[in-house]
């Protein structure tokens, strides 16, 4: 059990919505199959490279579900999924999608309300998407019927709307998710400026046209892996965002700020403010703990295996006057220190 819930129930209610979710959030690869021997362009970059439905790899017969035990927190209150079939999305609305949507399919998991879906042939449905520009393929269920992706995806953004909450962030992703959706079913090109898939193609569809070129020539290539380039002067991408080519989600400054700011509701504060005002003790910052020299004290292990502890609402005003590691220990009320690595946590 993982939860309140069997492993075997997030397998069956994440394969399917795995498998079509890339039509959203796909990155895009100019070739057909690993080693893009077919000339081509497809939706996912990744797609072609996975050989099993469920398994513990990442590089050698990576799975559709991963198996990687590391919940980085207290074992027996925390599991952590690690993904590994997601593309690396360089537009914001992608990625708000990518993520929004399969944390509110894993709310329908929790709850045993997720649609109940099965292909008949998971890993073949996973190339057949990835491949198919049109969204137009049919994928034979277990039942005898068949879905599209676009189907399927439809299917579980509708359990979605229908059970998630009215806060803000759920309100936007829906929101986001159903216009990916109704763009896809009438003019795909119209989200060239939200799907990093369907940026690539419109690009390298008008270079190719302009030059005369087929799918197979090694400038298409290039340009596929510019796209990508997190240069800003040198990327792709990031030339179509300052063409206004690219929507947008967040500032310049938003951006910035949150390269030094840590989330104030997690652990993260802490690690972050340890980071930063106690950098000359400290060892070591890890997810789930901070090693510390604690001067008189030792090496000192601080765990914190707790994801919502160690906040700004909980620290801020303990910590305000505090600028050594010693007094940050007492203030976290680590008390009865030891020259050994002492493993007691903060409160």
């Amino acid at each position: 059990m993982i939860g309140q819930f069997d492993f075997d129930d997030l397998v069956a209610g994440l394969i399917p919505f795995f498998i079509s979710r890339q039509i959203l959030c796909g990155s895009g690869r100019v070739g057909i199959g690993r080693e893009g021997e077919t000339a081509g362009f497809q939706i996912s970059s990744r797609a072609d490279f996975f050989e099993a439905q469920v398994g513990l790899e990442t590089t050698l017969r990576r799975p559709i579900v991963n198996t990687r035990d590391e919940p980085h927190a207290d074992p027996a209150k925390y599991r952590r999924l690690h993904v590994i079939i997601g593309d690396a999305t360089m537009a914001e609305p992608a990625t708000l999608v990518r993520f929004g949507s399969t944390s509110l399919v894993l709310g329908l998991i929790e709850a045993g309300l997720v649609p109940r879906l099965e292909l008949a042939d998971p890993m073949q449905a996973l190339w057949d998407v990835s491949h198919d520009l049109s969204l137009s393929t049919k994928l034979p269920m277990s039942d005898g019927t068949s879905m599209t992706a676009l189907e399927i995806q439809d299917t579980y953004y509708s359990a979605c709307f229908e059970h998630a909450g009215d806060d803000a962030d759920t309100t936007e992703v829906l929101s986001e998710w159903k216009r990916f959706l109704d763009g896809l079913a009438t003019d795909p090109r119209s989200l060239s400026d939200s799907i990093d898939w369907i940026a690539k193609w419109v690009l390298l569809e008008g270079y190719r046209k302009k030059e005369n070129l087929d799918w197979d020539h090694p400038k298409l290539a290039l340009i596929d892996v510019q796209y990508h380039d997190v240069r800003p002067e040198k990327g792709l991408f990031y030339k179509l965002e300052k063409a206004d080519r690219i929507r947008r989600l967040t500032t310049d400054g938003e951006v910035e700020k949150a390269v030094v700011s840590a989330p104030d509701g997690t652990r993260a504060y802490l690690r972050s403010l340890a980071v930063t005002r106690f950098s000359d003790s400290l060892v070591a910052a890890s997810w789930d703990s901070l090693v510390l020299d604690a001067g008189e004290y030792g090496i000192v292990r601080l765990p914190m295996s707790e994801p919502l502890k160690g906040n700004r609402e909980l620290l801020e005003d303990r910590l305000a006057e505090v600028h050594d590691s010693q007094a940050l220990l007492q203030a976290l009320g680590v008390d009865r220190l030891k020259t050994t690595n002492d493993e007691r946590g903060a409160k």
